[in-house]
């Protein structure tokens, strides 16, 4: 990869060339949607949502794994990682796995 920086010259643009060309070829990549799953990958997140479903009591609430995370990395965290510690619980903005289908009330079809 260092090579093709050099081939192409990007190790010679400046920082903000740079970050705006990762910013664009990261958006090419998302423009393309998610890769696609094994059929392993599939049924590994099948099982995981019908164990959550199926137990959905069986949690950490959010605010103690933010708390252990942070008193494990401690120091270790940038400004941006202390910053994502304020992000709200994943399941009050929970998303739809591609090609996982989820049900409304567990044991009931979507």
């Amino acid at each position: 990869m260092a090579n093709l920086l050099n081939t192409l010259g990007f190790d010679r643009l400046p920082r903000s060339d740079r970050l705006e060309l990762v910013q664009d070829l990261w958006g090419s990549i998302a423009a393309e949607g998610p890769p696609a799953l094994t059929e392993a990958q599939r049924r590994e997140l099948e099982r995981r949502v019908a164990e959550d479903d199926a137990n959905p009591d069986d949690v950490i609430p959010w605010e103690q794994v933010k708390a252990r995370t942070a008193a494990r990395l401690g120091a270790w965290l940038t400004p941006t990682e202390v910053a994502l510690h304020s992000m709200p619980s994943p399941r009050s903005g929970a998303r739809q796995l591609p090609g996982v289908e989820r049900s409304a009330t567990p044991g009931q079809p979507v």
